[in-house]
């Protein structure tokens, strides 16, 4: 072989080499992207179970809030809060969905949350009430307004249509 056969040899292999190790790289990438997002999912999955247990625990309380009856001032502020985690849970969900490209998947984050208060409607006057101030007092970022926005239109279409 002449001198330059062995260099374009050369070159050849370590273009190969190059091209199989951006490959191994991309394979990586995908499967880091899998992990992060299975890890995402059980993590969502053990905070509304948290979430669903903390209402349990309070089931009175929640009961007597979503029939609009007067709570004491301690289960008032437990309802709330009951109705704050359910809400930032649920939008958090949301957020990541959107931010790892699985927008069908967060729409239907949305549309659960919208079905939820649809169904407590002690918890859609509270989550109401909590996001006019949250709007009040604070710049509300894109994100949340968009959630926010797609969370009335599904109540005002459960409210026409009624749930399917």
């Amino acid at each position: 072989m002449k001198p330059n056969s062995w260099k374009d040899l050369f070159d050849i292999v370590g273009i190969v080499a190059i091209v199989a190790s951006l490959l191994f790289v991309g394979m990586e990438l995908r499967q880091s992207r899998a992990i992060a997002i299975s890890e995402g999912n059980l993590s969502n999955a053990e905070i509304q179970v948290d979430t669903n247990n903390a209402i349990n625990g309070y089931s009175a309380v929640w009961i007597d809030g979503n029939m609009g009856a007067t709570l004491s001032e301690q289960n008032a502020i437990i309802f709330s809060n009951l109705v704050k985690n359910k809400a930032i849970h649920a939008f958090m969900e949301y957020a990541r969905l959107i931010q790892v490209g699985f927008e069908e998947a967060a729409e239907s984050i949305n549309a659960q949350f919208s079905i939820f208060l649809f169904e407590n409607p002690g918890a859609r006057r509270v989550w109401l009430q909590q996001e006019g101030f949250f709007e009040e007092h604070f710049e509300i970022p894109v994100s949340h307004r968009t959630w926010k926005n797609s969370v009335q239109a599904n109540l005002a279409r459960l409210d026409r249509d009624g749930p399917k």
